[in-house]
Protein backbone atom coordinates (compact mmCIF):
# COMPACT_ATOMS: atom_id res chain seq x y z
CA UNK A 1 0.00 0.00 0.00
CA UNK A 2 1.41 3.41 -0.99
CA UNK A 3 1.72 6.22 1.57
CA UNK A 4 -0.99 8.21 -0.26
CA UNK A 5 -3.35 5.23 -0.15
CA UNK A 6 -2.62 4.71 3.56
CA UNK A 7 -3.27 8.40 4.29
CA UNK A 8 -6.57 8.27 2.41
CA UNK A 9 -7.59 5.19 4.37
CA UNK A 10 -6.89 6.84 7.73
CA UNK A 11 -8.69 10.09 6.81
CA UNK A 12 -11.71 8.24 5.43
CA UNK A 13 -12.00 5.39 7.96
CA UNK A 14 -15.42 6.40 9.30
CA UNK A 15 -16.89 6.89 5.83
CA UNK A 16 -15.39 3.60 4.59
CA UNK A 17 -17.16 1.78 7.44
CA UNK A 18 -20.42 3.49 6.48
CA UNK A 19 -19.98 2.48 2.83
CA UNK A 20 -19.18 -1.10 3.85
CA UNK A 21 -22.34 -1.24 5.96
CA UNK A 22 -24.54 0.00 3.10
CA UNK A 23 -23.10 -2.53 0.67
CA UNK A 24 -23.63 -5.35 3.20
CA UNK A 25 -27.20 -4.17 3.74
CA UNK A 26 -27.90 -4.42 0.01
CA UNK A 27 -26.43 -7.89 -0.39
CA UNK A 28 -22.83 -7.16 -1.35
CA UNK A 29 -21.25 -8.60 1.80
CA UNK A 30 -19.16 -11.02 -0.27
CA UNK A 31 -17.47 -8.11 -2.04
CA UNK A 32 -16.92 -6.25 1.24
CA UNK A 33 -15.20 -9.29 2.74
CA UNK A 34 -12.97 -9.82 -0.29
CA UNK A 35 -11.98 -6.14 -0.22
CA UNK A 36 -11.00 -6.44 3.47
CA UNK A 37 -12.97 -3.29 4.28
CA UNK A 38 -13.32 -2.23 7.93
CA UNK A 39 -16.80 -3.01 9.21
CA UNK A 40 -19.15 -0.70 11.13
CA UNK A 41 -19.28 -1.07 14.92
CA UNK A 42 -22.88 -2.27 14.85
CA UNK A 43 -23.61 -5.51 13.04
CA UNK A 44 -25.31 -5.08 9.67
CA UNK A 45 -27.27 -7.84 7.97
CA UNK A 46 -28.51 -8.03 4.42
CA UNK A 47 -32.12 -7.05 3.91
CA UNK A 48 -34.29 -10.00 2.89
CA UNK A 49 -35.79 -9.89 -0.56
CA UNK A 50 -35.52 -11.13 -4.10
CA UNK A 51 -34.37 -7.94 -5.84
CA UNK A 52 -31.89 -8.42 -8.67
CA UNK A 53 -28.23 -7.76 -7.96
CA UNK A 54 -28.16 -4.79 -10.35
CA UNK A 55 -31.17 -3.19 -8.64
CA UNK A 56 -29.54 -3.63 -5.23
CA UNK A 57 -26.40 -1.88 -6.50
CA UNK A 58 -28.49 1.07 -7.68
CA UNK A 59 -30.22 1.27 -4.30
CA UNK A 60 -26.86 1.21 -2.50
CA UNK A 61 -25.54 4.05 -4.65
CA UNK A 62 -28.67 6.13 -4.02
CA UNK A 63 -28.37 5.61 -0.27
CA UNK A 64 -24.68 6.59 -0.27
CA UNK A 65 -25.38 10.01 -1.73
CA UNK A 66 -24.20 12.44 -4.42
CA UNK A 67 -20.74 11.11 -5.30
CA UNK A 68 -21.93 7.52 -5.59
CA UNK A 69 -24.98 8.56 -7.60
CA UNK A 70 -22.66 10.37 -10.02
CA UNK A 71 -20.36 7.33 -10.04
CA UNK A 72 -23.29 5.14 -11.01
CA UNK A 73 -24.35 7.56 -13.73
CA UNK A 74 -20.79 7.55 -15.09
CA UNK A 75 -20.73 3.74 -15.06
CA UNK A 76 -24.05 3.72 -16.95
CA UNK A 77 -22.18 5.30 -19.87
CA UNK A 78 -19.91 2.23 -20.17
CA UNK A 79 -22.02 -0.45 -21.90
CA UNK A 80 -18.73 -1.78 -23.26
CA UNK A 81 -17.63 -2.87 -19.78
CA UNK A 82 -20.76 -3.60 -17.72
CA UNK A 83 -23.57 -6.12 -18.38
CA UNK A 84 -26.76 -4.74 -19.90
CA UNK A 85 -28.85 -5.30 -16.75
CA UNK A 86 -26.47 -3.11 -14.72
CA UNK A 87 -26.43 -0.40 -17.40
CA UNK A 88 -30.24 -0.31 -17.52
CA UNK A 89 -30.53 -0.14 -13.73
CA UNK A 90 -27.83 2.50 -13.25
CA UNK A 91 -29.51 4.71 -15.84
CA UNK A 92 -32.47 4.87 -13.44
CA UNK A 93 -30.37 6.50 -10.73
CA UNK A 94 -32.08 9.56 -9.34
CA UNK A 95 -30.76 12.43 -7.24
CA UNK A 96 -33.33 12.01 -4.46
CA UNK A 97 -32.46 15.00 -2.32
CA UNK A 98 -34.68 17.66 -0.77
CA UNK A 99 -34.19 21.18 -2.16
CA UNK A 100 -31.87 23.55 -0.35
CA UNK A 101 -33.90 26.07 1.73
CA UNK A 102 -34.14 29.49 0.13
CA UNK A 103 -32.25 31.16 2.99
CA UNK A 104 -29.20 29.00 2.23
CA UNK A 105 -29.57 29.64 -1.51
CA UNK A 106 -29.69 33.39 -0.91
CA UNK A 107 -26.62 33.23 1.34
CA UNK A 108 -24.71 31.16 -1.23
CA UNK A 109 -25.50 33.65 -4.02
CA UNK A 110 -24.50 36.61 -1.84
CA UNK A 111 -21.20 34.95 -0.93
CA UNK A 112 -20.47 34.05 -4.57
CA UNK A 113 -21.67 37.20 -6.39
CA UNK A 114 -21.44 39.88 -3.71
CA UNK A 115 -25.13 40.55 -3.21
CA UNK A 116 -28.45 38.84 -2.39
CA UNK A 117 -30.75 37.68 -5.22
CA UNK A 118 -33.13 40.60 -4.60
CA UNK A 119 -30.33 43.06 -5.41
CA UNK A 120 -28.89 41.22 -8.41
CA UNK A 121 -32.06 40.12 -10.22
CA UNK A 122 -35.28 41.90 -11.15
CA UNK A 123 -37.15 38.91 -9.71
CA UNK A 124 -36.07 35.58 -8.26
CA UNK A 125 -38.31 32.54 -7.67
CA UNK A 126 -37.80 31.14 -4.19
CA UNK A 127 -39.14 27.71 -5.20
CA UNK A 128 -36.65 25.78 -7.37
CA UNK A 129 -37.48 24.46 -10.82
CA UNK A 130 -35.37 21.38 -10.12
CA UNK A 131 -33.14 20.09 -7.31
CA UNK A 132 -30.30 17.59 -7.61
CA UNK A 133 -27.34 16.45 -5.57
CA UNK A 134 -24.82 18.83 -7.15
CA UNK A 135 -27.05 21.87 -7.45
CA UNK A 136 -30.51 23.24 -7.99
CA UNK A 137 -32.10 25.59 -10.52
CA UNK A 138 -34.27 28.65 -9.89
CA UNK A 139 -36.18 30.84 -12.31
CA UNK A 140 -35.47 34.57 -12.37
CA UNK A 141 -35.64 37.67 -14.55
CA UNK A 142 -33.09 40.35 -15.37
CA UNK A 143 -33.30 43.68 -17.21
CA UNK A 144 -31.13 44.12 -20.31
CA UNK A 145 -29.46 47.34 -21.50
CA UNK A 146 -32.61 48.33 -23.40
CA UNK A 147 -34.86 47.91 -20.36
CA UNK A 148 -36.40 44.64 -21.56
CA UNK A 149 -37.14 41.81 -19.12
CA UNK A 150 -35.32 38.56 -19.88
CA UNK A 151 -36.28 35.20 -18.41
CA UNK A 152 -33.25 33.35 -17.05
CA UNK A 153 -32.44 30.28 -15.00
CA UNK A 154 -29.95 30.40 -12.14
CA UNK A 155 -28.04 27.23 -11.28
CA UNK A 156 -26.60 27.21 -7.74
CA UNK A 157 -24.12 24.65 -6.46
CA UNK A 158 -25.41 22.98 -3.31
CA UNK A 159 -23.62 24.48 -0.28
CA UNK A 160 -21.01 22.13 1.20
CA UNK A 161 -21.24 19.64 -1.66
CA UNK A 162 -17.57 19.96 -2.65
CA UNK A 163 -16.39 18.82 0.79
CA UNK A 164 -18.80 15.86 0.73
CA UNK A 165 -17.75 14.84 -2.77
CA UNK A 166 -14.02 15.19 -2.01
CA UNK A 167 -14.39 12.82 0.95
CA UNK A 168 -16.25 10.25 -1.12
CA UNK A 169 -13.74 10.53 -3.97
CA UNK A 170 -11.08 9.32 -1.53
CA UNK A 171 -13.31 6.37 -0.63
CA UNK A 172 -13.98 5.54 -4.29
CA UNK A 173 -10.23 5.62 -4.95
CA UNK A 174 -9.67 3.16 -2.09
CA UNK A 175 -12.38 0.86 -3.46
CA UNK A 176 -10.75 0.89 -6.92
CA UNK A 177 -7.37 -0.01 -5.40
CA UNK A 178 -9.02 -2.82 -3.43
CA UNK A 179 -10.73 -4.24 -6.52
CA UNK A 180 -7.44 -4.40 -8.40
CA UNK A 181 -5.48 -5.87 -5.47
CA UNK A 182 -7.99 -8.34 -3.99
CA UNK A 183 -10.44 -9.22 -6.77
CA UNK A 184 -8.34 -10.07 -9.84
CA UNK A 185 -11.34 -10.75 -12.08
CA UNK A 186 -12.36 -7.09 -11.70
CA UNK A 187 -9.32 -6.01 -13.71
CA UNK A 188 -11.29 -6.76 -16.88
CA UNK A 189 -13.38 -3.70 -15.95
CA UNK A 190 -10.29 -1.49 -15.54
CA UNK A 191 -11.46 -0.04 -12.18
CA UNK A 192 -8.72 2.58 -11.96
CA UNK A 193 -9.38 3.79 -15.49
CA UNK A 194 -13.10 4.10 -14.77
CA UNK A 195 -12.44 5.97 -11.54
CA UNK A 196 -10.06 8.37 -13.31
CA UNK A 197 -12.81 9.15 -15.84
CA UNK A 198 -15.29 9.63 -13.00
CA UNK A 199 -12.97 12.04 -11.18
CA UNK A 200 -12.59 14.19 -14.31
CA UNK A 201 -16.34 14.22 -14.94
CA UNK A 202 -17.48 15.14 -11.45
CA UNK A 203 -14.81 17.81 -10.93
CA UNK A 204 -15.94 19.51 -14.13
CA UNK A 205 -19.57 19.32 -13.00
CA UNK A 206 -18.65 20.93 -9.68
CA UNK A 207 -17.05 23.92 -11.40
CA UNK A 208 -19.78 25.81 -13.27
CA UNK A 209 -17.13 27.80 -15.15
CA UNK A 210 -16.53 24.66 -17.22
CA UNK A 211 -20.15 24.64 -18.37
CA UNK A 212 -20.04 28.38 -18.99
CA UNK A 213 -17.00 28.00 -21.28
CA UNK A 214 -18.66 25.10 -23.11
CA UNK A 215 -21.80 27.18 -23.73
CA UNK A 216 -19.74 30.09 -25.04
CA UNK A 217 -17.60 27.86 -27.27
CA UNK A 218 -20.52 26.06 -28.89
CA UNK A 219 -22.46 29.32 -29.31
CA UNK A 220 -19.47 30.85 -31.10
CA UNK A 221 -19.04 27.77 -33.29
CA UNK A 222 -22.65 28.11 -34.45
CA UNK A 223 -23.03 31.89 -34.56
CA UNK A 224 -23.79 31.61 -38.30
CA UNK A 225 -26.72 29.26 -37.57
CA UNK A 226 -28.53 31.32 -34.94
CA UNK A 227 -31.59 31.28 -37.19
CA UNK A 228 -31.98 27.58 -36.32
CA UNK A 229 -29.87 26.45 -33.34
CA UNK A 230 -30.47 28.19 -30.00
CA UNK A 231 -27.77 27.94 -27.31
CA UNK A 232 -28.58 29.72 -24.02
CA UNK A 233 -26.71 32.99 -23.56
CA UNK A 234 -24.54 33.06 -20.42
CA UNK A 235 -24.51 36.19 -18.24
CA UNK A 236 -20.94 36.29 -16.96
CA UNK A 237 -21.54 39.10 -14.49
CA UNK A 238 -24.04 36.84 -12.72
CA UNK A 239 -21.96 33.65 -12.99
CA UNK A 240 -18.94 32.18 -11.25
CA UNK A 241 -17.58 28.80 -10.08
CA UNK A 242 -20.71 28.05 -8.02
CA UNK A 243 -23.44 30.07 -9.80
CA UNK A 244 -24.45 29.99 -13.46
CA UNK A 245 -27.02 32.35 -14.98
CA UNK A 246 -28.27 31.82 -18.54
CA UNK A 247 -31.28 32.27 -20.81
CA UNK A 248 -34.35 30.19 -20.09
CA UNK A 249 -35.55 28.24 -23.14
CA UNK A 250 -39.30 27.70 -23.40
CA UNK A 251 -39.72 25.42 -26.38
CA UNK A 252 -41.38 22.00 -26.43
CA UNK A 253 -39.09 19.22 -25.13
CA UNK A 254 -38.53 16.37 -27.54
CA UNK A 255 -39.67 14.01 -24.78
CA UNK A 256 -43.23 15.36 -25.20
CA UNK A 257 -43.88 13.49 -28.45
CA UNK A 258 -47.61 14.25 -28.56
CA UNK A 259 -47.04 18.00 -28.35
CA UNK A 260 -44.14 17.84 -30.81
CA UNK A 261 -46.37 16.55 -33.60
CA UNK A 262 -48.82 19.44 -33.16
CA UNK A 263 -46.16 22.11 -33.82
CA UNK A 264 -46.75 24.30 -36.91
CA UNK A 265 -43.38 23.56 -38.56
CA UNK A 266 -41.80 21.11 -40.99
CA UNK A 267 -40.52 18.40 -38.64
CA UNK A 268 -38.65 16.62 -41.46
CA UNK A 269 -36.64 19.78 -42.09
CA UNK A 270 -36.04 20.20 -38.35
CA UNK A 271 -34.72 16.62 -38.21
CA UNK A 272 -32.39 17.16 -41.15
CA UNK A 273 -30.97 20.46 -39.89
CA UNK A 274 -30.79 19.24 -36.30
CA UNK A 275 -28.79 16.20 -37.35
CA UNK A 276 -26.52 18.48 -39.35
CA UNK A 277 -25.83 20.67 -36.31
CA UNK A 278 -24.93 17.72 -34.10
CA UNK A 279 -22.66 16.23 -36.77
CA UNK A 280 -21.10 19.68 -37.20
CA UNK A 281 -20.29 19.69 -33.48
CA UNK A 282 -18.59 16.31 -33.77
CA UNK A 283 -16.77 16.30 -37.10
CA UNK A 284 -16.14 19.99 -37.82
CA UNK A 285 -15.65 21.55 -34.38
CA UNK A 286 -14.77 18.61 -32.13
CA UNK A 287 -16.83 20.02 -29.21
CA UNK A 288 -20.22 18.40 -28.73
CA UNK A 289 -23.03 17.98 -26.19
CA UNK A 290 -22.10 14.90 -24.16
CA UNK A 291 -25.46 14.26 -22.51
CA UNK A 292 -27.96 14.51 -25.34
CA UNK A 293 -31.38 13.10 -24.55
CA UNK A 294 -34.98 14.01 -25.29
CA UNK A 295 -35.28 16.16 -22.15
CA UNK A 296 -32.32 18.37 -23.14
CA UNK A 297 -33.56 19.16 -26.66
CA UNK A 298 -36.36 21.63 -27.40
CA UNK A 299 -38.33 22.33 -30.58
CA UNK A 300 -39.84 25.78 -31.16
CA UNK A 301 -42.96 26.72 -33.13
CA UNK A 302 -40.93 28.43 -35.86
CA UNK A 303 -38.90 25.26 -36.50
CA UNK A 304 -35.83 26.05 -34.41
CA UNK A 305 -34.15 23.70 -31.93
CA UNK A 306 -32.54 24.53 -28.59
CA UNK A 307 -30.11 22.63 -26.38
CA UNK A 308 -29.68 22.89 -22.60
CA UNK A 309 -27.57 21.29 -19.85
CA UNK A 310 -23.96 21.41 -21.04
CA UNK A 311 -22.51 19.97 -17.83
CA UNK A 312 -21.01 17.10 -19.83
CA UNK A 313 -19.28 18.05 -23.09
CA UNK A 314 -17.14 15.85 -25.33
CA UNK A 315 -13.92 17.03 -26.97
CA UNK A 316 -12.27 15.39 -29.99
CA UNK A 317 -9.00 16.62 -31.51
CA UNK A 318 -8.62 16.66 -35.33
CA UNK A 319 -6.62 13.42 -35.40
CA UNK A 320 -9.30 11.56 -33.42
CA UNK A 321 -12.08 12.96 -35.61
CA UNK A 322 -10.31 11.71 -38.72
CA UNK A 323 -9.73 8.29 -37.15
CA UNK A 324 -13.43 8.05 -36.23
CA UNK A 325 -14.34 8.92 -39.83
CA UNK A 326 -11.94 6.21 -41.06
CA UNK A 327 -13.51 3.76 -38.61
CA UNK A 328 -17.01 4.45 -39.89
CA UNK A 329 -15.91 3.99 -43.49
CA UNK A 330 -14.12 0.70 -42.81
CA UNK A 331 -17.09 -0.66 -40.87
CA UNK A 332 -19.56 0.26 -43.60
CA UNK A 333 -17.23 -1.25 -46.23
CA UNK A 334 -16.75 -4.45 -44.24
CA UNK A 335 -12.98 -4.07 -43.68
CA UNK A 336 -13.14 -5.40 -40.13
CA UNK A 337 -9.43 -6.08 -39.66
CA UNK A 338 -8.67 -2.43 -40.30
CA UNK A 339 -11.65 -1.46 -38.13
CA UNK A 340 -10.17 -3.47 -35.25
CA UNK A 341 -6.83 -1.69 -35.65
CA UNK A 342 -8.56 1.70 -35.66
CA UNK A 343 -10.53 0.84 -32.51
CA UNK A 344 -7.20 -0.12 -30.89
CA UNK A 345 -5.65 3.16 -32.04
CA UNK A 346 -8.52 5.12 -30.49
CA UNK A 347 -8.48 3.19 -27.20
CA UNK A 348 -6.02 1.70 -24.76
CA UNK A 349 -5.27 -1.70 -23.32
CA UNK A 350 -7.43 -2.71 -20.38
CA UNK A 351 -4.48 -4.72 -19.05
CA UNK A 352 -1.11 -3.19 -20.06
CA UNK A 353 0.53 -6.62 -19.85
CA UNK A 354 -1.89 -8.37 -22.22
CA UNK A 355 -1.98 -7.31 -25.90
CA UNK A 356 -5.47 -7.11 -27.44
CA UNK A 357 -6.61 -10.00 -29.64
CA UNK A 358 -7.28 -8.08 -32.85
CA UNK A 359 -8.17 -11.19 -34.87
CA UNK A 360 -10.91 -12.12 -32.41
CA UNK A 361 -12.01 -8.49 -32.33
CA UNK A 362 -12.28 -8.35 -36.13
CA UNK A 363 -14.42 -11.49 -36.10
CA UNK A 364 -16.67 -9.99 -33.41
CA UNK A 365 -17.06 -6.78 -35.43
CA UNK A 366 -18.06 -8.85 -38.44
CA UNK A 367 -20.73 -10.59 -36.36
CA UNK A 368 -22.07 -7.18 -35.23
CA UNK A 369 -22.06 -5.36 -38.57
CA UNK A 370 -22.63 -7.99 -41.27
CA UNK A 371 -26.35 -8.53 -40.50
CA UNK A 372 -26.92 -4.81 -41.19
CA UNK A 373 -24.95 -4.48 -44.41
CA UNK A 374 -27.78 -5.62 -46.68
CA UNK A 375 -30.41 -3.50 -44.96
CA UNK A 376 -31.44 -0.05 -46.26
CA UNK A 377 -29.27 2.72 -44.80
CA UNK A 378 -32.31 4.29 -43.18
CA UNK A 379 -32.80 1.17 -41.05
CA UNK A 380 -29.21 0.96 -39.78
CA UNK A 381 -28.65 2.36 -36.29
CA UNK A 382 -25.02 3.41 -36.54
CA UNK A 383 -24.75 4.61 -32.92
CA UNK A 384 -26.03 1.30 -31.57
CA UNK A 385 -23.66 -0.69 -33.81
CA UNK A 386 -20.70 1.43 -32.70
CA UNK A 387 -21.60 0.82 -29.05
CA UNK A 388 -21.86 -2.92 -29.75
CA UNK A 389 -18.44 -2.71 -31.37
CA UNK A 390 -17.03 -1.08 -28.25
CA UNK A 391 -18.35 -4.02 -26.20
CA UNK A 392 -16.54 -6.42 -28.53
CA UNK A 393 -13.42 -4.29 -28.13
CA UNK A 394 -13.57 -4.52 -24.33
CA UNK A 395 -13.95 -8.30 -24.58
CA UNK A 396 -10.78 -8.31 -26.71
CA UNK A 397 -8.83 -6.11 -24.26
CA UNK A 398 -9.44 -2.61 -25.68
CA UNK A 399 -11.09 0.16 -23.65
CA UNK A 400 -12.26 3.28 -25.47
CA UNK A 401 -12.05 6.67 -23.73
CA UNK A 402 -15.28 8.09 -22.36
CA UNK A 403 -15.26 10.85 -25.01
CA UNK A 404 -15.88 8.25 -27.72
CA UNK A 405 -18.64 6.53 -25.76
CA UNK A 406 -20.26 9.96 -25.41
CA UNK A 407 -19.93 10.38 -29.18
CA UNK A 408 -21.53 7.01 -29.91
CA UNK A 409 -24.34 7.86 -27.47
CA UNK A 410 -24.82 11.23 -29.18
CA UNK A 411 -25.13 9.49 -32.55
CA UNK A 412 -27.67 7.09 -31.05
CA UNK A 413 -29.68 10.03 -29.67
CA UNK A 414 -29.37 11.75 -33.04
CA UNK A 415 -30.94 8.75 -34.76
CA UNK A 416 -33.71 8.58 -32.16
CA UNK A 417 -34.37 12.32 -32.49
CA UNK A 418 -34.54 12.10 -36.26
CA UNK A 419 -37.02 9.23 -36.24
CA UNK A 420 -39.16 10.89 -33.55
CA UNK A 421 -39.54 13.92 -35.82
CA UNK A 422 -39.69 11.99 -39.11
CA UNK A 423 -40.18 8.19 -39.24
CA UNK A 424 -38.53 8.13 -42.70
CA UNK A 425 -35.48 10.10 -41.59
CA UNK A 426 -32.19 8.66 -42.95
CA UNK A 427 -29.42 9.71 -40.58
CA UNK A 428 -26.85 7.62 -42.47
CA UNK A 429 -27.25 9.77 -45.57
CA UNK A 430 -26.66 12.97 -43.59
CA UNK A 431 -23.68 11.44 -41.76
CA UNK A 432 -22.15 10.16 -45.01
CA UNK A 433 -22.08 13.69 -46.43
CA UNK A 434 -20.17 14.97 -43.39
CA UNK A 435 -17.66 12.14 -43.49
CA UNK A 436 -17.05 12.67 -47.21
CA UNK A 437 -16.47 16.38 -46.55
CA UNK A 438 -14.02 15.53 -43.78
CA UNK A 439 -12.14 13.13 -46.06
CA UNK A 440 -11.99 15.76 -48.82
CA UNK A 441 -10.59 18.32 -46.37
CA UNK A 442 -7.86 15.87 -45.38
CA UNK A 443 -6.53 15.78 -48.96
CA UNK A 444 -7.03 19.47 -49.71
CA UNK A 445 -3.85 20.76 -51.50
CA UNK A 446 -3.55 23.79 -49.20
CA UNK A 447 -3.65 21.56 -46.13
CA UNK A 448 -1.18 19.12 -47.69
CA UNK A 449 1.20 22.01 -48.38
CA UNK A 450 1.07 23.12 -44.73
CA UNK A 451 1.58 19.57 -43.46
CA UNK A 452 4.41 19.05 -45.94
CA UNK A 453 6.24 22.11 -44.63
CA UNK A 454 6.08 20.76 -41.08
CA UNK A 455 7.13 17.29 -42.20
CA UNK A 456 9.98 18.78 -44.25
CA UNK A 457 11.36 20.51 -41.15
CA UNK A 458 11.21 17.23 -39.23
CA UNK A 459 12.94 15.39 -42.08
CA UNK A 460 15.58 18.12 -42.31
CA UNK A 461 16.31 17.86 -38.59
CA UNK A 462 16.45 14.08 -38.89
CA UNK A 463 18.90 14.12 -41.81
CA UNK A 464 21.01 16.84 -40.16
CA UNK A 465 21.19 15.52 -36.62
CA UNK A 466 20.36 11.81 -36.85
CA UNK A 467 23.69 10.39 -38.12
CA UNK A 468 25.68 12.60 -35.71
CA UNK A 469 23.62 11.53 -32.70
CA UNK A 470 23.82 7.88 -33.71
CA UNK A 471 27.59 7.99 -34.19
CA UNK A 472 28.01 9.84 -30.89
CA UNK A 473 26.06 7.07 -29.14
CA UNK A 474 28.19 4.39 -30.79
CA UNK A 475 31.37 6.26 -29.88
CA UNK A 476 30.36 6.41 -26.23
CA UNK A 477 29.54 2.72 -26.29
CA UNK A 478 32.89 2.00 -27.91
CA UNK A 479 34.70 4.04 -25.25
CA UNK A 480 33.34 1.66 -22.63
CA UNK A 481 30.73 3.92 -21.04
CA UNK A 482 28.37 0.95 -20.77
CA UNK A 483 30.90 -1.87 -20.73
CA UNK A 484 29.60 -3.15 -17.42
CA UNK A 485 26.24 -3.85 -19.07
CA UNK A 486 26.94 -4.43 -22.76
CA UNK A 487 29.80 -5.84 -24.84
CA UNK A 488 29.70 -5.16 -28.55
CA UNK A 489 31.97 -6.97 -31.01
CA UNK A 490 33.13 -5.51 -34.33
CA UNK A 491 31.98 -2.06 -33.26
CA UNK A 492 34.00 -0.21 -35.91
CA UNK A 493 32.51 -2.27 -38.72
CA UNK A 494 29.03 -1.72 -37.25
CA UNK A 495 29.67 2.02 -37.01
CA UNK A 496 30.81 2.20 -40.63
CA UNK A 497 27.83 0.15 -41.77
CA UNK A 498 25.40 2.36 -39.86
CA UNK A 499 27.12 5.47 -41.20
CA UNK A 500 26.62 4.23 -44.75
CA UNK A 501 23.03 3.24 -44.03
CA UNK A 502 22.31 6.62 -42.48
CA UNK A 503 23.71 8.41 -45.52
CA UNK A 504 21.56 6.28 -47.83
CA UNK A 505 18.50 6.87 -45.66
CA UNK A 506 19.17 10.62 -45.66
CA UNK A 507 19.47 10.61 -49.42
CA UNK A 508 16.28 8.61 -49.79
CA UNK A 509 14.35 10.93 -47.47
CA UNK A 510 15.68 13.96 -49.36
CA UNK A 511 14.61 12.50 -52.71
CA UNK A 512 11.15 11.64 -51.34
CA UNK A 513 10.74 15.17 -50.00
CA UNK A 514 11.79 16.70 -53.32
CA UNK A 515 9.36 14.46 -55.21
CA UNK A 516 6.43 15.34 -52.93
CA UNK A 517 7.26 19.07 -53.14
CA UNK A 518 7.38 18.94 -56.93
CA UNK A 519 4.08 17.05 -57.13
CA UNK A 520 2.29 19.49 -54.80
CA UNK A 521 3.57 22.57 -56.65
CA UNK A 522 2.45 21.17 -60.01
CA UNK A 523 -0.94 19.98 -58.72
CA UNK A 524 -1.89 22.89 -56.49
CA UNK A 525 -1.60 25.77 -58.97
CA UNK A 526 -2.48 26.65 -62.55
CA UNK A 527 0.42 29.11 -62.68
CA UNK A 528 3.02 28.16 -65.32
CA UNK A 529 5.68 29.67 -63.07
CA UNK A 530 4.91 27.32 -60.16
CA UNK A 531 4.48 24.40 -62.55
CA UNK A 532 7.85 25.14 -64.12
CA UNK A 533 9.38 25.47 -60.67
CA UNK A 534 7.91 22.09 -59.77
CA UNK A 535 9.45 20.54 -62.91
CA UNK A 536 12.79 22.11 -62.02
CA UNK A 537 12.62 20.65 -58.51
CA UNK A 538 11.74 17.27 -60.00
CA UNK A 539 14.75 17.45 -62.32
CA UNK A 540 16.99 18.34 -59.41
CA UNK A 541 15.59 15.33 -57.55
CA UNK A 542 16.56 13.06 -60.45
CA UNK A 543 20.14 14.36 -60.33
CA UNK A 544 20.32 13.82 -56.56
CA UNK A 545 18.82 10.35 -56.99
CA UNK A 546 21.43 9.40 -59.58
CA UNK A 547 24.19 10.60 -57.25
CA UNK A 548 22.80 8.60 -54.31
CA UNK A 549 22.47 5.50 -56.50
CA UNK A 550 26.11 5.90 -57.57
CA UNK A 551 27.20 6.17 -53.90
CA UNK A 552 25.21 3.06 -52.95
CA UNK A 553 26.67 1.00 -55.81
CA UNK A 554 30.22 2.16 -55.02
CA UNK A 555 29.74 1.33 -51.33
CA UNK A 556 28.43 -2.14 -52.22
CA UNK A 557 31.36 -2.75 -54.67
CA UNK A 558 33.90 -1.78 -51.98
CA UNK A 559 32.27 -4.05 -49.40
CA UNK A 560 32.55 -6.94 -51.83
Amino acid sequence: MSFATFTNAVRSLGRVKKVAGVFIKHGYGDIVRRLNLPLPATRVTAEPGTKARAERLRMAFEELGPAFVKLGQTLSMRPDLLPAEFIDELRRLQDRVPPVPYAEVSAAIEQALGGPPEALFHSFDQEPIAAASIGQVHGATIVDDEGQLIDVVVKIRRPGIRRIVDQDLRVVSLLADGLVNYIPESRALNPKGLVDEFFKTIRKELDFREEMMSLKTIAKNFEDQQDFLIIPTVYEGLSCESVLTMDRLKGTPLSDTDAIHTLPCDLSEVARRGAGCILDMVFNHGVFHGDLHAGNLFIFDEGKIGLIDFGIVGHLDPRTRETVADLLLTLVNGDYRRSARLYAELGERIDPDIPPDLDAFASALSAVWEPSRNRPLGEIQVGELLLEGSKAGAASGIMLPQELLLLFKALLTLESMGRTLDPDFDVSGVARAYIETLMAQRFDPNRLQKEFLGTSLDLYNLTRDGPTLLLDLLKRLGDGAMRHEVQIKHLEQLSQSLDNSANRLSGGIMIAGIAVAAAILMAASDSWILTGFGLAIGGFGMVVGAFVLFKVLRSWWRSE
